[in-house]
Formats: structure tokens, C-alpha cells, sequence
């Protein structure tokens, strides 16, 4: 059996909103319900699927999932992403119809709209004495140096 090959994403926030906006397009849901405490089973799943992509794919602690996936002042709890991911998981695994067209459709989506391709840094030491390499870690390596 082949193993699938597991994709990584770089963890930025408009990686994270892009993640909820694509949940939000293929639940066809509002972000503002995907947000909510709302237990209507569209909505669950669509929360489900962005949990267990931030979670798996983008490597993020339960903490900082619940953090995205709840209100500013009131994020929700990590029991809480851990039952969404494990859900998600186990509908996967006795193929529920919905759950696996809303993951091949996310996927799909985060596939072409995602940065998860490696960034590359050239730094060529110079009479800077490290400067241009300090810059560029301030900036979370988004800028290629090319020499």
C-alpha cells in the first residue's frame, strides 16, 4: 500500500486565513459561522476540516489552533480541537460521503493557493558583518538574496 505523502505548510497568518477562507468556500459557510459556537453539522465539519489542516499540516498546537479557530477574546479550548481533529479522522475512516468531497475539495484548493515549497537563502558574507542576515530572519525569511 502506498503511504500518502504528507504536505507541510509554512505556518503565517495569511497562511492560517487562507486555510479558514478555503474551509469557509468548500463548507459554503460564512467565516463568522465558521467562528461560532454553532454545532449544525455543515458547519462542524467545515470547523473539523480547517482544524485538522492547521493541526497536521501546518504543525500548530492545539493551543494555537483553538486560538485560531475561536473568537479574539475567547479562543477555544485544545479538548476541544482534539475532538474536531480525531472526529474528522474517524469519518474519514469509514469514508462519510461529505467529510471526504469537503477534504479532496480543501486539499485541492490549498494545493494551488498554498506557499509550502521551500524558501531558499543565499547570504554571501560581506563587510556587512551580519547585518543582511539579521534583516532577513526579522522579516521571517520571505526575501531571497540572490548573490
Amino acid at each position: 500500500m502506498r503511504e500518502e505523502q504528507k504536505v507541510t505548510y509554512h505556518d503565517t497568518p495569511e497562511n492560517r486565513q487562507a486555510i479558514l477562507d478555503i474551509c469557509c468556500q468548500v463548507g459554503d459557510i460564512s467565516k463568522q459561522q465558521l467562528l461560532s459556537r454553532s454545532r449544525e453539522r455543515d458547519i462542524c465539519l467545515s470547523r473539523a476540516l480547517a482544524a485538522k489542516i492547521l493541526r497536521e499540516r501546518m504543525h500548530l498546537t492545539l493551543k494555537q489552533v483553538g486560538a485560531v479557530l475561536g473568537l479574539p477574546k475567547k479562543p477555544r479550548h485544545h479538548s476541544s480541537i482534539l475532538y474536531l481533529v480525531t472526529m474528522f479522522n474517524d469519518l474519514l475512516w469509514v469514508k462519510d460521503e461529505q467529510a471526504i468531497w469537503l477534504w479532496k475539495a480543501a486539499t485541492m484548493k490549498l494545493s494551488t493557493t498554498m506557499s509550502h515549497g521551500a524558501r531558499v537563502l543565499v547570504y554571501i558574507p560581506d563587510a556587512d558583518n551580519g547585518r543582511l542576515l539579521k534583516y532577513l530572519y526579522e522579516e521571517d525569511y520571505r526575501h531571497e538574496v540572490i548573490g
